[in-house]
């Protein structure tokens, strides 16, 4: 946080929380379907992908077991 003329602005928040997508099937977390689609590693079933407007990247989340992945748009 930095002061300036007494207001205070804070950095933008950084959220490292998911792994990537290409990480994510480096480590055998995901895997390609004979489509193409990504599928959850550990479930078995094909990840959603959500679009959050104001962010780079889309979310790709396993409805099973709720794991999150992103991925550069």
């Amino acid at each position: 946080m930095i002061v300036c003329n007494a207001v205070l602005f804070r950095p933008p928040r950084q959220f490292t929380g998911m792994k990537s997508t290409r990480k994510g099937l480096r480590e055998g977390e995901l895997e390609k379907d004979n489509y193409e689609r990504l599928v959850c590693s550990d479930c078995g079933k094909s990840v959603a992908k959500k679009n959050p407007p104001d962010e780079v990247y889309s979310v790709r989340t396993c409805p099973d077991c709720g794991r999150e992945w992103k991925e550069l748009r």
